[in-house]
C-alpha cells in the first residue's frame, strides 16, 4: 500500500499545449525529420467510399499525404486503394486522417496506416524501392 500512496502523491505531468511549444530556430530548413523512408513520386489514391480519386503526394511504410476535392476530417478512419504506377492491383489500406495541411494552394490530408498486413507493407516497400532507383 505504501508504494501506491507514494505514486499518487507525486505531481502529475501535463502535456504542453501546442501554442506554448517553442518556435523552430531561425535558419531551420524545415527538412524531413522522419526516420521512415518517404517517396515523393506521383500515385493515385481512391477513397473506396464514394470512389473519389485523389493525387498522392508522398508515401511511406506508415502513411501517406494526398489531396483532392473531398477531404475527411482528422480523427476519422478511411478505406483507401493505392493505385501505384506499374502495379497491376491496387493496395487496399485502412488509415486514419491525422492532419489537414496546406499544400500548393490546396489542402492535403495526412493519413496514418492502421492494421496493414505484412504482405501489403511489402508491396509498398518494393514499389518505393523501385521509385528510389529511377
Amino acid at each position: 500500500m505504501a508504494s501506491t500512496a507514494r505514486v499518487l502523491d507525486e505531481p502529475v505531468a501535463t502535456p504542453t499545449p501546442v501554442f506554448e511549444l517553442p518556435l523552430p530556430e531561425e535558419g531551420h530548413g524545415g527538412g524531413n525529420r522522419r526516420f521512415v523512408p518517404r517517396v515523393l513520386y506521383p500515385f493515385t489514391v481512391r477513397l473506396t467510399e464514394g470512389d473519389e480519386l485523389m493525387r498522392g503526394l508522398d508515401l511511406s511504410f506508415g502513411g501517406l499525404m494526398c489531396c483532392g476535392d473531398t477531404l475527411v476530417w482528422p480523427g476519422n478512419a478511411v478505406r483507401l486503394d493505392l493505385l501505384l504506377p506499374g502495379e497491376e492491383q491496387p493496395v487496399a489500406i485502412t488509415g486514419r486522417v491525422v492532419d489537414l495541411v496546406p499544400h500548393g494552394g490546396r489542402t492535403a490530408m495526412r493519413v496514418r496506416f492502421e492494421d496493414v498486413s505484412a504482405s501489403r507493407r511489402k508491396r509498398i516497400a518494393l514499389w518505393m524501392a523501385q521509385q528510389a532507383q529511377v
